[in-house]
């Protein structure tokens, strides 16, 4: 039944005597689901509003208008590798990404629309108990005001994560694995390959 609804209006092109190119500019988005304020049915969903409080809204892409009520993790491990929200928030795994009601993700840290944060407190990220990660590459001037990007940690740093190492800035030379540099808000530059860091 859902199959011939999604064709009928194709059918009706193809009877009225409409040429192809016709057809496929009038061809409809089945994905899009209803118009806005129109019921969805039974499970889906356009936001996490529509869920239930233990779940979220769970597309495969960020582009996609319609979901489906998922149910949220409770317990997520804290191994990688990182994924990117579509709220341009970089939660440490795709695990926790889901735990905070982000409805899709890719894999690895936002590089595109990053949710930027600008105090160690993270106040200016989309997703609450988020940190700030001020992160600096080579290149960079170390700043206590620099600018981060929202990211959303493991409850407990786990030993090992990502392989880069970090030396926070204006301290004496030290090395701090990725975890522990985002979550003491203090800027930190990409610490360089050496028997410091190993």
């Amino acid at each position: 039944m859902k199959l011939y609804a999604a064709l009928a209006p194709f059918l009706a092109l193809l009877v009225g005597g409409c040429t192809v190119q016709e057809i496929v500019v009038a061809t409809i988005d089945v994905d899009a689901g209803p118009p806005d304020g129109a019921p969805l049915g039974e499970g889906r969903c356009r936001t996490n509003d529509q869920c239930r409080p233990t779940e979220l809204c769970a597309k495969t892409d960020c582009a996609q208008a319609i979901g489906t009520c998922q149910q949220r993790p409770v317990l997520c491990d804290a191994v990688g590798p990182p994924a990117c929200g579509c709220d341009g928030v970089t939660y440490w795994n795709d695990c926790i990404r889901q735990r905070s009601g982000a409805s899709a993700s890719t894999m690895g840290e936002c590089r595109v629309n990053v949710a930027k944060c600008n105090d160690p407190s993270a106040s200016s990220c989309p997703v609450a108990g988020a940190s700030c990660a001020r992160l600096l590459f080579p290149g960079t001037r170390c700043s206590p005001d620099v600018e981060g990007a929202c990211w959303v940690l493991p409850s407990v740093c786990p030993p090992g994560g990502p392989p880069d190492r970090w030396t926070p800035c204006g301290a004496p030379p030290m090395c701090d694995e990725t975890c522990y540099a985002i979550r003491s808000g203090i800027p930190h530059q990409l610490a360089p390959p050496g028997p410091m860091c190993h």
